[in-house]
């Protein structure tokens, strides 16, 4: 682990996205750093309860001879306090094995996935999902619902600046990057013919009645039993009527409901 890292940081200068570390690597690295210094400041603490521990260098070998369960026996510990000393490290010596165990295991599992994935030619495996076109705060908050639910959901964005929300989804195949709003090739992979909704809410109004025109086009030249609606949400109230000839089948305008509820309650 500590090679990987440091050959990470020399090729640093290559990478041309942010770095992205999951929860289990940072957890991992993090607690092998912890179980270092506690193996070497502890032993040399209490080196003078130890036969063979006379320096730093001597802590440093015997922490790395214990958590490597090599163990060649010339170093010991004298007394109670240096055995119970070592009982801790070789606990801790076990959790740093299976937190590599499994965290190998989840890299193969992942590397697995994208392996099926793009034999199927880059197709998610889904049907009666909802497509969201368009990564804002409006699809974040689908998100959330979906996922208690369980409801099956796919994003398509076509923003090249990944965060770290963005590499989540596409690490657990849920995002796929699209090079403009509605491009055919990304609709087949997203399966969009076979989804039960597809939301279309880009930033702007023009990206979303662009991608509405794209899909309406993509979903009359493969049609199917069940038709999934289009939902769209717009920002001005005169692109509500473009969005609805488009192909759009709901269009809502959350600033505009809002607005019109701040008149009524006549705070406006």
């Amino acid at each position: 682990m500590i090679a990987s890292l440091v050959l990470l940081i020399v090729c640093s200068r290559i990478f041309t996205k942010p770095l992205y570390l999951s929860y289990g690597f940072v957890f991992a690295f993090a607690f092998l750093i912890f179980a270092l210094i506690y193996g070497i400041l502890g032993s040399y603490v209490l080196r003078n309860e130890f036969h063979g521990i006379h320096t730093i260098n001597d802590a440093v070998y015997f922490c790395i001879e214990t958590y490597s369960t090599v163990g060649y026996g010339d170093i010991y510990p004298l007394t109670t306090m240096a055995k119970y000393f070592v009982i801790s490290m070789i606990m801790m010596g076990l959790i740093m094995f299976t937190s590599g165990i499994t965290l190998v295991a989840y890299l193969f599992n992942n590397k697995l996935r994208h392996l099926l994935f793009n034999i199927n030619k880059g197709k998610i495996s889904m049907t009666n999902h909802v497509v969201l076109l368009g990564y804002g705060i409006l699809a974040k908050i689908l998100i959330e619902g979906y996922k208690q639910s369980g409801k099956e959901f796919i994003v398509i964005d076509n923003s090249k600046n990944m965060d770290t929300d963005r590499e989540i989804l596409q690490e657990n195949e849920r995002l796929l990057i699209s090079p403009y709003p509605g491009n055919r090739n990304i609709l087949i992979r997203a399966r969009i013919s076979e989804a039960s909704l597809i939301i279309i809410n880009f930033e702007n109004d023009s990206d979303t009645i662009f991608a509405i025109m794209n899909v309406t086009e993509f979903l009359t030249n493969h049609p199917t039993a069940n038709k999934p609606q289009i939902l769209a949400r717009i920002y001005y109230e005169e692109n509500i009527a473009k969005a609805k000839l488009a192909g759009a089948d709901i269009v809502i305008a959350p600033h505009l409901l809002a607005a019109a509820e701040i008149k009524r309650l006549g705070l406006a």
